[in-house]
């Protein structure tokens, strides 16, 4: 799907609404449900044995696949350990790893009873791979590649992220790390470019706020991904020097509208999904805070886009009016729908006559 800002919003106007509140998992329709996410014991590099009350014991679930989708079953067993671990399962299970070094999935109770009739000291696993989610009626796959506002650009549009050794288990989130990563980048350079433009020092604050939680997202996503493969992984080097250097408002307002006011409210409501469909405590308040981060990078890009127009009026709205919002997921063609258009409305509603406001020349 595109949308055409200009035929969208053209005469007669019509203001869709106030902006929409944005929805979680209950009513969004064509979110993403992540792979292997079910199998991620934390989102964060410290043990979550640390301060767990002695004699307490972990819950023992059968996994599943994630929901909604269809997916293999991979099943792993490997030898007891020799001691409990601080926080075990409750016996007979005890001696079972909670999180073993190499091992995907999680623990099985199911199969490792079964195994147990054959040896005894053994434990099981269960990693789901090669899962596919399906619309309704099963036409098509939906999108599986992480929603993430904005990443460093080229001059054409391209993204440039750091290169990041790929692992299909994590697929996902190494690719989301690696946007992440690329996002911080970004927010520099956007700082410059305000600048250039006399942004006041709040909306520079704000700027670099930004830019400091995309490290922590990029460290998240980099954490998750290597709870599941076992593995430490990290972002290569950013190849600074391809970077955009367009200053021009025209380039300022047309990429705010796209990566911004498009983007980083479609990671904020995919992350809100993603947020709720984990039963993973420390997953869901990893990732809980990340959408909040990216709800407010949202509402920057809109001030941002108003100072744009504020600066000079002519070259924000034709950058506006020109631009296809290429969107890849219904996700996205939802957040258009509800939120970029009835904004833009609203703006549009500001101009005067003179700056071809509302009454807008076919």
């Amino acid at each position: 799907m595109k949308s055409n800002v200009k035929a969208a919003l053209a005469p007669p106007l019509t203001v869709i609404g106030a902006l929409a509140a944005c929805k979680t998992s209950a009513d969004a329709d064509g979110l993403v449900s992540v792979p292997m996410l079910d199998s991620v014991p934390s989102a964060t590099v410290a043990s979550i044995d640390a301060g767990v009350d002695a004699g307490s014991h972990r819950p023992t679930v059968e996994p599943r696949a994630p929901q909604g989708q269809s997916c293999t079953r991979d099943v792993h067993c490997i030898d007891a350990l020799a001691t409990a671990p601080t926080w075990p399962f409750a016996p007979p299970y005890d001696k079972c790893n909670p999180t073993p070094l190499g091992e995907a999935g999680k623990f099985s109770p199911q199969e490792t009873s079964l195994k147990r009739s054959e040896d005894p000291a053994t434990c099981c696993y269960i990693a789901f791979v090669g899962c596919s989610t399906r619309r309704a009626g099963g036409r098509g796959q939906i999108h599986s590649r992480p929603v993430i506002g904005r990443p460093l650009r080229d001059d054409h549009g391209g993204e440039i992220t750091g290169p990041v050794a790929m692992d299909e288990r994590a697929r996902f989130w190494l690719e989301g790390a690696a946007l992440e990563h690329a996002s911080v980048a970004e927010f520099a350079r956007l700082s410059l470019v305000l600048m250039a433009h006399g942004a006041p020092p709040e909306l520079l604050a704000e700027t670099h706020r930004a830019a400091l939680d995309e490290i922590r997202h990029a460290e998240t996503c980099f954490a998750i991904a290597g709870k599941i493969t076992g593995k430490t992984h990290v972002a290569g080097d950013l190849e600074i020097a391809r970077a955009s250097t367009d200053a021009s408002i025209e380039a300022l307002a047309r990429w705010t509208l796209r990566d911004g006011c498009l983007g980083e409210t479609a990671a904020a409501m995919e992350l809100d999904v993603l947020a709720a469909e984990t039963e993973d405590e420390d997953v869901a308040t990893a990732l809980a805070g990340m959408a909040r981060d990216e709800h407010r990078h949202a509402e920057l890009a809109w001030r941002i886009l108003e100072l744009a127009i504020e600066k000079d009026a002519n070259a924000a709205w034709r950058a506006i009016d020109e631009e296809e919002l290429f969107t890849r997921t219904p996700l996205e063609q939802r957040v258009v729908r509800e939120i970029v258009l009835p904004r833009l409305s609203e703006l549009a509603k500001r101009r005067s006559p003179r700056e071809g406001g509302c009454a807008r020349e076919a």
